[in-house]
């Protein structure tokens, strides 16, 4: 299991990652005037939501139900004081799929590089998932690469 001080490092970094993110998005997306907003938002945060998801992926847990109820809901309350219902959770995570998809891959020097060479490598491998599996293989990230 991750450390406190890990922990609290990754958050800085993941909550840096955040702000940046939402600032680009808020300049480079589309805007639209007549959208209501249906939902209230939501008291965990974003970078607190890809931190328990990086710290699941981390753990060994096959479930995330039980790695939530069990790990953080109990035993990491102090980190996260405002933990929502698991099914809340389930239902934030897909608002950070894109932003913990991008924080992985530029969190690492040689996955954020081999993914910028990915469309360089030879194009006999149609499948995108197997072209990832290829150039994990050669750049020494298979580390960080989950199966």
């Amino acid at each position: 299991m991750i450390t406190e001080d890990k922990v609290t490092e990754l958050f800085c970094m993941a909550d840096d990652f955040c702000k940046f993110f939402d600032a680009m998005m808020k300049k480079y997306t589309l805007k639209s005037d007549n959208k209501r907003a249906y939902h209230r938002d939501s008291t965990m945060s974003k970078s607190e939501i890809m931190l328990i998801m990086i710290m699941f992926h981390d753990s060994g847990y096959r479930c995330l139900k039980h790695f939530y109820v069990e790990k953080v809901c109990k035993h990491l309350r102090h980190l996260f004081p405002k933990v929502v219902s698991c099914n809340r959770f389930v239902e934030l995570e897909k608002q950070v799929a894109v932003p913990l998809a991008l924080f992985n891959v530029s969190s690492t020097k040689t996955c954020r590089d081999a993914f910028l060479r990915l469309g360089k490598q030879d194009c006999r491998i149609k499948s995108p998932v197997a072209k990832t599996w290829q150039l994990a293989e050669t750049q020494e990230c298979v580390s960080t690469v989950r199966q």
